[in-house]
């Protein structure tokens, strides 16, 4: 039998005999020692290698699975333009705000009694949607316009006919179509009182300081009067005082909102969402609310909205609706939130170009009554459409979304202003209605300027650069409102302004060709990170560079402006991106730009197209900002409890929340989470408001 060498990998000893030497038996431990440390080595490096697969892995599938919506449809890409005029607004939000607001925009100026001014006369009514889904009486009303339903002439949809639990259901509900209409079972926790409102206004009451709120209106349905079948009344909350002398709180029937009182009454919130602007004396801004939301610590006005820096819009940026028309429901009962804001965004897409768009978080919004009148004139069927659904889900789901269409609304015609001063007033100069060579010259150079500065500034050193120098809008905003007697709450941090530009789409930006939104996705991304590269040829076509060429400076339909701005939008974008970065007066390399503002608007201060611009650009005005929210489901009893013992927890932390009862139809497990939520409720705020009874 022939020994291995001490030299050998293969084995981890070698037989020890008692005649070996000392030298011998210490090679030995040695190659032992070598082997074990070599096998130690490789099980640490796979041990490694494991662990960052694993990551990676984790990291890709919660990125992917993060927020999915349950049913996403595919994507048609290149929905075509079907722009619609925007007619002249019925008036417009906070209008008093015109005699300063030029020199705001253009030098960030306000003079200190105007500011004083500012804060005193800033207020803002509260509109709530209500309903008592407990009270019989609605039970009977809404059961008899499901019979009357085709929708509801379908087999339950919520339990699967698999299940033992299903098969009954099936069995109690008939599947036979002959046998009456079938409801669906799950739709009942959205009617459902749990007795939130009153916890809800409690909740205001308590965070906001005298003279915010200036009125709550609480837009409630009619039900059958028990005395007089022949005449109808408004739900009232039981806790509600409304002896005549109280004047903050106003329940207003449908009645008094809808503009076609035929398709009354309606159980559906999206349809009563499409006309609750039409409330009788609503402020120009207003704050909407369902009755599960709650303000949870000291609201101000600049959590939400100031005639500085417009509306502040909390987005979800890891959530994104595509363009595209929802698909026909399999099961119109089941319809839920995304066919709505696919929808939504089908119409915004027609209007200004096809993307993606990101998500608003499930807290209260900030609306304008005098910008959803603006929008109605310009979708009136589609208005008229939404508020003629009974039930969320009727013809083929084709429902607006008001709070989602309004936010992004705002930010489209808040670049549309941007890009359109600057084409009709600013490059073309001397406003005759064509650009001339010399005009669009000044616009070649001036791209080919930023291009040659990001050049510059890449190459100029080994170590990465800022790509953008400007001067923001949000510079020192924190003081500006300090000075208008306007401070932030602390609880609200301005990311980034629309006066800035467009504050979503891709980091990388090719314009040489369409964009393909199945693999590019828009963001919120850091200007600073941002690369853009403008194709003239492609965005603004070959004859914009013949020096011999007439090229017309229209803005409207089937103009280059109409194929740089909305068609091919990636374009429009980055032509802000440029105007940001790059002034007329050719700002060096390593100076800041003074920022968009000094390159749109108009240069005349007296001219109508001054003043016409500034109005927009401050009706339209906004920034994103960043708080701290929750939004929470109530499942079952001891998920419940656990979310709701963490929610007071964080007392001091949430801005807003959302308790949304999604609670199980079953009456013990009902009994139980109704039970550890008014528990929650009474002990988060145990101080009556001034309006209760």
């Amino acid at each position: 039998m022939t020994l291995p060498t001490t030299n050998s990998r293969r084995h981890a000893y070698k037989p020890v005999h008692s005649q070996s030497s000392p030298s011998s038996s210490a090679t030995t431990s040695l190659a032992t020692i070598a082997v074990m440390k070599n096998a130690i080595r490789r099980n640490l490096y796979f041990i490694i290698f494991t662990v960052f697969v694993f990551v990676i892995t984790l990291y890709i599938c919660l990125t992917v699975s993060y927020k999915t919506p349950p049913r996403i449809p595919t994507y048609v890409p290149l929905l075509p333009l079907e722009r619609r005029p925007v007619l002249p607004p019925l008036r417009r939000p906070y209008s008093k705000t015109a005699s300063w607001m030029g020199s705001w925009l253009t030098e960030r100026k306000l003079d200190e009694d105007v500011g004083q001014e500012l804060a005193q006369s800033l207020h803002f009514d509260l509109v709530y949607t209500w309903v008592n889904g407990s009270d019989p009486s609605l039970a009977l009303l809404k059961k008899k316009y499901q019979d009357l339903s085709p929708m509801f002439n379908l087999a339950p949809v919520n339990q699967s006919a698999t299940t033992t639990r299903g098969r009954m259901d099936w069995i109690m509900n008939d599947n036979r179509k002959d046998r009456g209409p079938k409801v669906d079972t799950e739709a009942i926790n959205r009617h459902r009182d749990m007795n939130e409102l009153q916890y809800s206004v409690r909740s205001v009451a308590e965070n906001t300081s005298p003279g915010l709120i200036h009125r709550i209106h609480i837009l409630t349905t009619s039900v059958p009067d028990e005395f007089n079948e022949k005449r109808t009344i408004g739900q009232i909350p039981a806790w509600l005082d409304l002896h005549p002398g109280q004047e903050t709180i106003r329940l207003v029937e449908h009645k008094n909102i809808y503009d076609n009182l035929s398709v009354l009454p309606s159980f559906n919130s999206l349809s009563i969402e499409s006309q609750m602007h039409h409330t009788p004396d609503l402020s120009e801004i207003f704050i909407y609310l369902n009755d599960d939301f709650f303000f949870g610590t000291q609201i101000r006005s600049t959590d939400l909205w100031t005639p500085l820096y417009g509306f502040v819009f909390h987005i979800d940026p890891m959530t994104l609706i595509a363009p595209e028309i929802p698909a026909k429901p399999e099961h119109p009962t089941a319809v839920g939130e995304w066919e709505s804001l696919l929808y939504t965004n089908y119409l915004l897409s027609k209007q200004f170009g096809s993307r993606h768009r990101v998500y608003l978080h499930h807290i209260p919004h900030i609306l304008s009554s005098p910008i959803l009148e603006e929008m109605q004139q310009i979708w009136p069927e589609e208005f008229a459409e939404t508020s003629s659904h009974r039930f969320r889900g009727e013809n083929n789901a084709k429902e607006i979304q008001v709070s989602f269409m309004l936010a992004h609304y705002v930010m489209e015609r808040q670049r549309e202003t941007q890009l359109a001063s600057y084409w009709a007033y600013r490059l073309d100069a001397n406003q005759d209605g064509v650009l001339s060579w010399t005009e669009r010259e000044h616009l070649i150079n001036k791209i080919d300027r930023y291009h040659h500065q990001v050049e510059s500034r890449t190459k100029s050193s080994t170590f990465p650069q800022k790509l953008s120098i400007y001067n923001s809008f949000l510079d020192g905003h924190k003081e500006l409102l300090e000075q208008a007697d306007l401070p932030l709450s602390g609880s609200t941090s301005y990311q980034l302004s629309g006066l800035d530009g467009y504050p979503f789409g891709m980091p990388i930006s090719n314009t040489s060709k369409s964009v393909n939104q199945s693999f590019k996705r828009p963001f919120l991304f850091s200007h600073n990170d941002r690369t853009c590269v403008f194709d003239i040829d492609f965005c603004l076509g070959p004859e914009f560079r013949n020096r011999t060429g007439i090229v017309s400076a229209s803005t409207g339909k089937g103009s280059i402006f109409e194929r740089m701005a909305f068609k091919e939008f990636h374009c429009g974008d980055c032509l802000l991106y440029i105007l940001r970065e790059n002034d007329d007066n050719g700002s060096k390399m390593e100076e800041a730009s003074p920022g968009l503002m000094s390159t749109v608007i108009p240069l005349d201060r007296a001219s109508d197209a001054f003043a016409k611009v500034t109005t927009e650009l401050a009706q339209y005005n906004y920034v994103i900002g960043e708080s701290d929210t929750t939004f929470l489901q109530l499942k079952s009893l001891v998920p419940a409890q656990k979310q709701l013992r963490q929610l007071l927890a964080d007392r001091k932390k949430k801005l807003f929340f959302c308790i949304n009862d999604n609670v199980e139809n079953s009456p013990l497990i009902v009994r139980k989470v109704k039970d550890a939520f008014s528990n929650f409720l009474q002990t988060r705020f145990p101080v009556a408001s001034p309006w209760e009874v």
